[in-house]
């Protein structure tokens, strides 16, 4: 539905339903890939657009860990970002029921040792464990913007980044 330029989703239960059947067909073929070396690192965020704040943050710590030897994966439920998409991308429906089942299979099958999350609204973490992936992990943020009001979330997390000073002073400080 959308209104007035926004669009909202009405999940039903057969939309929830197809998600997780879904999730199974996609995670076919997130496994698919060859398993590298023991640097291995998983950026996950929502959505990944043409251009923007995000995407060149991205694309530039991407860069600089690959330089570093690092393996830096990408999961995100689509990306349209044309220099993100050269490297390796998962896929997965995070609204399904089975997203945390599906992210642990690419956390095994990859040996990933660090897990960052890029968000400006933690609601991609709805459908997992993070306490369970702390075990298998390190676990850390970027945080893009002030939406985020839930101080014991942001405190589960290994580590934290702020994109700006500023963003940082005025509203996460505590």
């Amino acid at each position: 539905i959308k209104f007035l330029g926004i669009s909202f989703t009405f999940k039903t239960k057969k939309w929830l339903k197809e998600a997780i059947v879904q999730n199974i067909e996609l995670n076919k073929t997130n496994l698919s890939y060859q398993i590298k070396t023991n640097k291995n690192i998983l950026f996950i965020v929502s959505n990944l657009m043409e251009k923007g704040g995000i995407e060149t943050r991205l694309f530039q710590y991407i860069n600089q860990l690959t330089n570093l030897g690092w393996n830096c994966y990408i999961l995100s439920e689509n990306n349209k970002n044309e220099d993100l998409n050269k490297f390796i991308n998962f896929y997965l429906n995070f609204d399904a029921k089975n997203f945390d089942d599906c992210l642990n299979e690419i956390i095994d099958k990859y040996n990933i040792k660090t897990i960052e999350f890029q968000f400006k609204n933690p609601k991609i973490l709805k459908n997992l464990n993070l306490k369970n992936l702390k075990k298998k992990a390190t676990i850390g943020y970027t945080i893009h913007n002030t939406g985020i009001k839930n101080q014991n979330l942001i405190n589960n997390f290994n580590y934290k980044i702020f994109v700006s000073k500023f963003m940082y002073e005025n509203h996460y400080r505590k």
